[in-house]
């Protein structure tokens, strides 16, 4: 079982969020974005960031769609994920090995709810089917 995860983070790709399709015909959206911790410091009473984690962000069907289509979800603006996290290795430039955090997102929030159905077919690398309810 995967960590579940939900939270605001800040979308940080310089195309916002990029949609694909897979040589099936499903939507694929991708798009990084970044969570991060400030606090106040109180000599100086400026915000500092004291904490952050740069995820790679993945929506499948039609929950990729719309946040494709979307205008509310550009470069530089606030996103309210829920979904999974795993981690992805790479190699790096200088040979050497990396890691990088990525979600599978599940559900996007904003002010109201609307129910609606993700695309079938495969998923993923694991076949699993993306069959779980999301909310806009």
């Amino acid at each position: 079982m995967l960590l579940h995860a939900e939270g605001t983070g800040f979308i940080i790709s310089q195309d916002g969020i990029t949609l694909r399709f897979t040589p099936n015909g499903i939507a694929v959206a991708n798009w990084d974005m970044v969570y991060n911790k400030s606090k106040k410091d109180e000599r100086t009473n400026q915000w500092e960031t004291t904490h952050e984690m740069i995820v790679k962000a993945t929506a499948w069907g039609d929950l990729a769609e719309f946040l494709a289509d979307s205008e509310d979800y550009g470069f530089k603006k606030n996103i309210d994920v829920e979904g999974e996290l795993h981690t992805e290795t790479f190699q790096r430039r200088d040979g050497g090995e990396g890691q990088s955090v990525c979600m599978t997102v599940r559900k996007v929030r904003r002010g109201q709810t609307i129910d609606k159905s993700d695309g079938a077919g495969s998923f993923g690398s694991s076949g699993e089917s993306p069959a779980d309810k999301w909310n806009v």
